[in-house]
Order: structure tokens, then sequence, then C-alpha cells
């Protein structure tokens, strides 16, 4: 049997044991990544938690790129900027704010958002008051609170129930924080909405959500997002509902939110995964994401009415001398007023990112790990790394188109990490697999051919495919030992054994000189196939060569052929050119390489008519045709059993002065 195992039942001997194995490195890769979701190993940090939030922001910034924010975005920026500053000083009044607060209101602001902190008393707050009481009228006022961590020296403050959410209305996790510095009460007091404007981080120090609800004080306020979101809507803070993990309603208006993780060191179950966004103009990308104008221009009126009118307008530092920057996804440093912008449009616009669960992802991985491994070890290696590399690119875009439609986050690691893990398993099983064919291949081949061309065959790609069976042109050439059936009766079995052992050594020593195949030896035939492995467009030149080698080497088995069997050796050969199906023809129980065809029957024809035409090397027609430059031979007719018309052959009486030189190349160059 020549080729051993094949492929497709390697594979599926294989198969069972290697998917478990994928299985196994598909949740080693979802444990890496994300978190588990079971009880107190819930709080445990991920391993490549910092990988996976880069994956993360990646995929942020693919997605803002593709959604985009309309022209016509109800959100106007008024920045604190540093010709602001020189201008109006630092810090700034807050009869400059009055006038800002009268101007915007008189433009027709939807709601102002305050992003400045006025917690210490000064002359000017009267004049602030003033201005938002009488800006309440028209527009919703929210001023920023800040919230503190540790403990501070601050004086508590008891607010209004129009400026809390009554605790009742919140069912869930809430962070609390020990200190909230609010405006001073002249402010709070004057019709406005207070917000909490302290911006959370993940625990890489990136901005990428905010929880809706703070607690501090015993008293449950909003972030400034919320509250700013409240305003445009018209809802009061009473009407806020809240189901942890589930979502938060502003009256009828619906945003789903998300717990965030025990490991994040703030617990909170309404925090909403900001939807940061690009914004188009003339349909190039703009920036910053909302239009935005210096307080300079808003104070001289000279923002466009349109940018104003029904807008939220949020007033806020964006210069490095009141450094209010943070890390976004989308930026490495971005303005807490432009990241409220951005929270802000989020709840409107019910386009908060949510992580997919963790059950999911490993789902995912598990998907990927075991599909990645099917394909390449079920299919033929190119195609295998074709639909393997497919399955990878699906793992980033359909995720990203996820995000695009439900805005769900299926962050990729994992699945990438599952995929590149399984890919190398399979490629080690694959390369082990190779090896040990290889090996078998080269025991099974070195029976037909040289050890060293048996090597090399083994190397052939596809070589098994192409030794199952296919037409090819080959030359075949038999031989046969002349009388020795009725030799063998006079000799001991030892001495029979002996001797053909000693002749087939010689002789197939000689077919694999001019690289054919010993196909079979029958009792005291040899059966020989030259052109199989590698193509060899010469095949029937060295068969030629070949056999006139074999009649040559006759003259050094003469003396222990004489010695035993007291005769001399005699053979003779038949070689024949032609098309024969060629491949390994197997049983359950046995398989053997050969060649069928009329090619076969007609070069075993030709060693019978040796002996009629009483020479040792008959070849045909076509073997004639392509090798007649080398030979010195004489043609001869005969009617030949299984054919019907009478066939011509060629007996050969020597090589040419050409054939002599093409052998000695040839002798030169193996």
């Amino acid at each position: 049997m020549l080729t051993g195992i094949s492929d497709s039942a390697a594979t599926s001997h294989h198969l069972p044991r290697v998917v478990a194995i994928a299985v196994a490195l598909s949740v080693i890769s979802w444990w890496l990544v994300e978190p588990l979701p079971i009880p107190y190993l819930a709080e445990l940090r991920p391993p490549l938690s910092s990988v996976r939030w880069f994956m993360h922001d990646i995929m942020i910034r693919l997605h803002a790129r593709i959604h985009t924010l309309a022209e016509d975005a109800p959100i106007t920026i008024i920045a604190i900027d540093e010709p602001s500053l020189r201008k109006y000083g630092l810090p700034i009044k807050r009869e400059c704010y009055a006038k800002l607060v009268r101007q915007l209101s008189a433009a027709g602001a939807k709601v102002i958002v305050i992003d400045v902190l006025f917690a210490d008393e000064t002359k000017d707050d009267v004049e602030l008051a003033d201005a938002i009481k009488e800006a309440s009228q028209r527009s919703s006022i929210v001023l920023a609170a800040n919230v503190f961590f540790g403990w501070h020296e601050i004086a508590k403050v008891h607010l209004p129930e129009h400026l809390v959410i009554p605790k009742e209305n919140m069912i869930g996790m809430i962070t609390a924080v020990p200190t909230v510095e609010l405006p001073v009460p002249s402010l709070m007091l004057s019709g406005g909405l207070v917000g909490a404007a302290s911006l959370f981080l993940d625990e890489d120090g990136v901005c990428r959500r905010l929880p809706l609800v703070i607690k501090g004080g015993g008293m449950v306020l909003p972030s400034l997002a919320t509250a700013a979101a409240c305003g445009y809507l018209g809802v009061s803070l009473n009407q806020l509902r809240g189901v942890g993990g589930n979502g938060l309603w502003l009256e009828k208006h619906f945003v789903r939110t998300q717990s965030a993780p025990k490991w994040f060191g703030w617990e909170n179950d309404f925090v909403i995964g900001i939807d940061f966004v690009r914004r188009t103009e003339n349909g190039t990308i703009s920036k910053p994401s909302f239009k935005t104008y210096s307080l300079i221009q808003a104070l001289s009126g000279g923002i466009p009415s349109k940018d104003i009118s029904g807008h939220i307008v949020l007033v806020g530092a964006i210069s490095p001398s009141l450094p209010d920057f943070r890390p976004t996804p989308l930026e490495p440093a971005m303005s807490g007023v432009e990241i409220f912008a951005h929270a802000i449009a989020t709840i409107l616009h019910q386009t908060p990112v949510r992580d997919a669960s963790s059950i999911l992802h490993f789902l995912l991985a598990l998907f990927v790990g075991v599909v990645t491994c099917i394909l390449l070890l079920r299919r033929r290696p190119l195609a295998g790394l074709l639909w393997a590399a497919n399955v990878l690119a699906a793992c980033f875009a359909i995720p990203q188109l996820v995000l695009l439609k439900w805005h769900i986050i299926f962050n990729p690691l994992c699945a990438l990490i599952s995929w590149v893990s399984v890919s190398i398993l399979v490629a080690i099983v694959s390369a082990m697999h190779a090896e040990r064919r290889a090996e078998h291949l080269v025991r099974m081949l070195s029976l037909y051919v040289a050890p060293e061309v048996a090597k090399q065959l083994a190397k052939v790609s596809g070589l098994e495919e192409q030794l199952r069976g296919q037409k090819r042109d080959v030359t075949i050439l038999f031989s046969d030992i002349r009388g020795f059936t009725m030799l063998t009766h006079s000799l001991q079995p030892y001495e029979t054994v002996s001797l053909l052992s000693r002749y087939f050594t010689v002789m197939s020593e000689i077919v694999f000189l001019y690289g054919g195949m010993v196909n079979n030896m029958m009792g005291d035939g040899l059966m020989a196939i030259f052109g199989v492995m590698p193509d060899k467009e010469d095949h029937a030149e060295r068969a030629v060569l070949a056999a006139w080698h074999m009649v040559e080497a006759l003259d050094e088995l003469q003396f222990e052929w004489e010695r035993v069997s007291g005769r001399r050796l005699t053979i003779g050969i038949g070689v024949n050119t032609g098309e024969a199906v060629v491949g390994d023809i197997r049983t359950p129980y046995k398989g053997h390489f050969t060649a069928i065809g009329d090619c076969v029957n007609l070069a075993q024809r030709l060693e019978q008519l040796t002996k009629e035409f009483n020479c040792q090397l008959l070849i045909g027609e076509e073997t004639y045709e392509r090798v007649g430059w080398m030979v010195i031979a004489e043609r001869v007719d005969a009617s030949v059993k299984g054919f019907e018309e009478p066939i011509t052959a060629y007996k050969v009486i020597g090589l040419s002065e050409h054939g002599m030189r093409f052998r000695r190349s040839h002798l030169a160059n193996e």
C-alpha cells in the first residue's frame, strides 16, 4: 500500500480531540478578556482587560466615523478659551455669566448648562441669580455641582425637592460619594436645576461611560447630562424612574442603562456608555464634534441665532489654564464640557453604547474557535486558510455592524485570541501529521524508487491525490528471466531465493538510477513505471536507457548465476509508452500502486515476444518515435494477443553515439 492513511481519514481521526482542545483554548481566551459571570469571581479583573479596552476604543473610533452627528444637532458649546480668559480675566466675573444667560435665553436657548462651579459667594451673585430667575421663565438653567470620593469639609446643604430625585423612584445600586460641593444657595434657589458635573473614569483612566444619577449627602442627584436632558424634554426630576441594569425613564423617554462592573471601583446600576460621534459639515468630518463658539463671540452677539434657538447650550472651559480634560476613546484629551455634550446627545438620541454580556462573548469565542478548527482541518490548506480568514474578518465586521445598528459592543478580542490560538493549534497538528505522513510516504515509496527520490516525492504538494488515480503519459517496462521456472526444479529453495534477491537488487537499483518506480516483482518478472513522479517528459528515454543498462548488468551477475545454476542468465525486456490509468488500487485489506491500460498490456506482450524474435529488448512504436535518435534498432511486425491489428515494434541492438552521450550526461547529473 503506497499512500497510507489519507488526509480525510487522518482528519476524521484527529478531529474530535483537536476540536476538544480548540474548545478549551476558546474558554481560556474568554477568561483572559471577559469578567466571569459568577458571584465573587465577577469582581476579579480580567488579565487582558487593558488590551480589551484598547480594542473597545478602536471600535468606538470606527463607529464615530460612520455614525456621524447631523449638522442640525441641537447642542452648542460656548467655550471659555484662552482669548476669553485674557479678555475677561481669571476667574471670570459672574456678571459676565449673568449677561451671557440673559443673551442666550433671549436668543431662544431651550437649555443653558453652565459647567462652572459657583461654590464661593461673590458680590455679583445677586446679579447672576436675577439673570437665572429671569431666564428660567423661557429656558431651563442647569448649574454644576462637584462630587468628592474623599471627605471634604464643606457645609451640608439640604436641597429642595424639585432639585433631587425621589429615592423611591430609583431601584438599584447608585454610587454614593461622601461629599457634594453645590453652588451657592442664592443661585440654586433661582429656579434652575443642579447636576453632578464630575466625570467617572474607567480603570485605565479613560472616560467612556457616565452614571446618570449619583448619591451624596443622602440625596439622589442627576448628573449634569441627565439634568440637561430633563430640561430639554420638559421633565421634572420627580418624573424620573429607574430600574438598575435595565433603564431610566425620563417620564416617557426611555434610556437603557447597564451596571458598572464591581472591579471598576464605583458600583452603579444606572450607567450609560457614551456614544461618541463626529460631526460632518459639507460631507467632511469636523472637530470638535459640536458647534463651538468662544465666550467672546457669545457676549458680543456673534453667534448665529439658528445655533442657539431651541438648542441646549453648554458653557464650559476648554483652556489649558483651566485643566478640565479627560482621555476618551475619540481623543487623548477632550474637554469635560464636550464629553457632557456627547453624553447629552446619547441620552436624547437613546443610543447608549452597551457591552454585550460575558456569556455572549463566550459563545462568540467558542463559535470562532470551533469553526476555525473545523475549516482548517476539513479543507485543503489554502481553502481552509481563506475560509478561516473570512471568519477572522467577520469577527471584526459583524461586531461593527451590531454596534452601528443596535449600539451593542461585541469586543472582538476574545474571538481574535481564540482564532489565533486555534490556528496555531491546527498548524502544529497539521505539521505533526504532515511529518508522520512524509515519513510514511518515504518508507513506502522507498520500496518502489530510490530513497533519495522517495524523499523528494514526499515533499511534492498533493502527492497523495495524484497517486490515488489519474490518466498519465508513462512508459512501462517489463522484464523476465528466460527459463527460470524450469531451472527452479533443480535448485534448492534457498538458492532460488538468493539468486532472485541478488538479481532484483541489481535491477531495482538500475530502475531507481533512471528515475523509475519498481511497481511489482512477479516471480522472476519485474514491472517498472517511468514518468509517474515527478513529471519527466523524457521518461521514454530513461526507460530505454534503464532497459539497456539492465542488459549490460547481466555480466556482473553471470559468475554467481553459472556457479549455482550451471547456465547463463538471459532476460527479455519489453518497453512501451502511452497513456495509462496510474494510481493506488485498494481494498479494505490490501492496496497496490499500479498502472492499467493497453499501454501496459502491450509492454508485457513485447517482453513475451523477445523469445520469438530471439532478442533481449523490444520497444513499442510510440517509444521508438521518442528514442529513435538514441538507439540502433530493427523494425519487426507481429500479431499480438488482445490486439486486432498487427503491431510494429523495434528490436534494440544497441545505443547510438547520441544515446551513449545522453546516458553519460544523465549519469553525471545523478
